[in-house]
């Protein structure tokens, strides 16, 4: 018996047509047949928390996404505003200042937005995201509310 069990944890056993039907037959679900399976191979179901340390396919193949290739980094001049809060919906109607891009700042995780770092008309530094400034050659350079001082 337990022979038996080791030789089908080594194999790369894939149930026929027939067997499957007579799982539908005697009430055995092709879920339950496979979490069996799974568990008898060593792979049974997660508790859904994956260690840090354990990296997906996903996490391995991703990069970052280069900066916006119609940007002069450093150096173009934007109408940008900070990163809206919750309740900011149009962009339109939002103060946008005077400000000079200094630099990219790549994302760490997929999740993750890009920013650029920027340098505003008073002199302070923010990052904000690329939907929260326009360049001169964007139609929303002319139409965004620009705030006085």
């Amino acid at each position: 018996m337990k022979q038996e069990e080791e030789a089908e944890q080594d194999s790369d056993y894939l149930p026929d047509v027939g067997e499957i039907s007579s799982w539908a037959t005697s009430g055995l679900s092709l879920s339950q047949d496979s979490n069996k399976q799974a568990k008898m191979n060593g792979r049974g179901k997660s508790n859904g928390k994956r260690k840090r340390d354990e990296l997906s396919d996903e996490d391995v193949a991703w990069e970052p996404p280069p900066p916006d290739d119609n940007l002069q980094i450093p150096g173009e001049v934007v109408l940008g505003r900070e990163n809206p809060g919750r309740g900011t919906s149009a962009i339109h109607n939002v103060d946008h200042w005077p400000a000079k891009i200094l630099g990219y700042i790549a994302p760490k995780h997929q999740k993750q937005q890009p920013k650029y770092l920027v340098k505003w008309l008073d002199g302070s530094e923010g990052e904000i995201t690329r939907s929260c400034f326009y360049t001169v050659s964007e139609e929303g350079f002319a139409l965004c509310k620009v705030r006085q001082c």
